[in-house]
């Protein structure tokens, strides 16, 4: 009688709720569904925009394409064959053209073995009134057939290394935000599901235990009636 008892209580179990392994099977694969989908649009949102900020950090630097200085060496070196005469003037032109510009030649000096016309040697070396930069590492230097210029890119290098430093923050806090992002998004899809889940074991758990002690108190009362009975 016992026996029958306990089998009776088994069956009942699979009649509380949360059995149902098919929904708790559905239900682990809309999480994972529903996780990987968060992680992989917060992932492509922050390159996009990493994408989208990195450039504009590059907005004030140096020209990558200025050929202003090869060009003004090319027309000086026509120039000191061709017309002499006008050599001085294309040297004040040379100086005045990067006047308002952030970078500007410092030094002009004809290459060593050169020859040109007296009158272009004259007026060479040229110096400029803002003199070379402090540090050689700022110093640009363009070459021609005859001519060799230097140009001070102290103002333009320290703007590139300000943007870098920049660009260097932008990323910390874009990596950082969207971390913080993530982790709010696997808390919210995962960890507080789980934590329901718990909560429900944890009730389920105790009202398996109550119905298990209630059913061996009244197993061990029907059992004292029998040995009453007999």
């Amino acid at each position: 009688a016992r026996a029958g008892r306990f089998t009776k209580l088994v069956k009942l179990l699979r009649f509380l709720p949360g059995q149902d392994l098919g929904a708790a099977n559905g239900t682990a694969k809309k999480m994972s569904s529903t996780l990987l989908t968060s992680v992989s649009t917060r992932v492509s949102c922050l390159i996009i925009v990493m994408v989208m900020v990195m450039p504009l950090f590059s907005m004030w630097t140096y020209p990558e394409q200025d050929w202003s200085m090869k060009s003004f060496l090319d027309v000086m070196e026509k120039t000191s064959s061709r017309a002499p005469n006008k050599f001085s003037w294309q040297l004040t032109e040379f100086g005045s053209f990067y006047a308002e510009k952030d970078y500007y030649p410092y030094s002009l000096r004809l290459v060593a073995g050169a020859t040109v016309p007296d009158e272009v040697a004259a007026l060479l070396p040229w110096s400029s009134e803002k003199g070379p930069p402090n540090r050689a590492a700022n110093s640009v230097q363009m070459e021609s057939g005859s001519l060799v210029a230097e140009f001070d890119f102290s103002k333009p290098n320290q703007i590139d290394s300000l943007m870098n430093v920049l660009l260097l923050l932008v990323v910390m806090v874009l990596m950082v935000g969207f971390s913080l992002i993530l982790s709010n998004s696997v808390s919210a899809i995962v960890l507080q599901p789980l934590e329901k889940l718990l909560l429900q074991v944890r009730k389920m758990a105790s009202t398996i235990f109550q119905s298990v002690t209630d059913m061996a108190v009244t197993m061990e009362d029907d059992d004292d009636e029998d040995d009453e009975d007999d």
